[in-house]
């Protein structure tokens, strides 16, 4: 999935999502594939992660914050905890205004083997928005003493 903090992609544009290309029109003509998505998100007997992926995504681009935390509060509890689904539910739940959330998952940070830069910053970031300032930095400091990374150390 590509990254929590982008920005709305251009008219005309594609967005890659779990290996599928969604062509990016409009926020009009993307109001039929929300509804569907959403339909299937809440009538269908079961989840399927790859059409929750794209409709999250679709929703962040969109600036749909509260649709995206009940989209993302859905994969966390269907997947295993990746530097991605960590990384997008904090800046979702940041994005809500739920800082509390944040502080209750700020402590499974460590145990995520954190490999982008990226979602090292998302998280970081995240935590700081929330008032965690001290946490955003314990959790960089190890990250950013890598002289591979120099980008983390800006900060």
């Amino acid at each position: 999935m590509a990254s929590a903090l982008t920005s709305i992609l251009p008219l005309g544009k594609t967005m890659k999502a779990s290996g599928i290309i969604v062509p990016i029109f409009c926020k009009t003509r993307n109001g039929l594939l929300l509804n569907l998505l959403k339909d299937w998100r809440l009538n269908a007997d079961h989840q399927e992660v790859k059409l929750l992926e794209i409709e999250l995504q679709l929703r962040m681009k969109l600036r749909e914050w509260e649709e995206a935390l009940e989209i993302i509060r859905i994969l966390y509890g269907m997947m295993s905890l990746t530097e991605n689904l960590f990384a997008t539910y904090l800046v979702v739940l940041v994005k809500n205004g739920k800082f509390e959330d944040v502080g209750e998952l700020k402590d499974l940070a460590p145990s995520i083997m954190f490999t982008s830069d990226d979602y090292i910053l998302e998280t970081a970031s995240a935590l700081y928005e929330a008032g965690y300032l001290i946490d955003a930095m314990n959790f960089l400091m190890p990250y950013a003493k890598n002289p591979d990374r120099p980008r983390l150390r800006m900060f």
